[in-house]
């Protein structure tokens, strides 16, 4: 199951439903990456990551590392804003845009 890692509560299930199986893949591993930066720590597709104090700056140094490594694409300084990072849905949203640039 490649949802193993989520929270199956109603409103993620009704959320993640809507999802491609790709979609899915990608967020699962976002999520993965995330938690093995942060070890313990409780992430799902909503948790607000930088209000939530998930990620830091270094996390972020990081974690844009691993994203660039996992996914094949170049995260620049211009990429690095709030809002891209904001919750695991918009890192993915980041990294679909990203690789649609190529």
């Amino acid at each position: 199951c490649v949802i193993k890692h989520c929270d199956l509560s109603y409103s993620n299930i009704v959320n993640w439903t809507s999802l491609s199986e790709r979609e899915v893949i990608f967020m699962e591993k976002i999520i993965e990456i995330i938690k093995g930066l942060k070890p313990g720590v409780e992430v799902d597709e909503n948790t607000r990551l930088l209000d939530d104090h998930v990620i830091d700056s270094l996390a972020m140094i990081s974690l844009v590392s691993e994203l660039d490594d996992e996914f094949d694409v170049e995260i620049s300084a211009k990429d690095i804003v709030p809002e891209n990072f904001a919750t695991v849905g918009a890192i993915q949203n980041l990294i679909d845009r990203l690789e649609d640039e190529d």
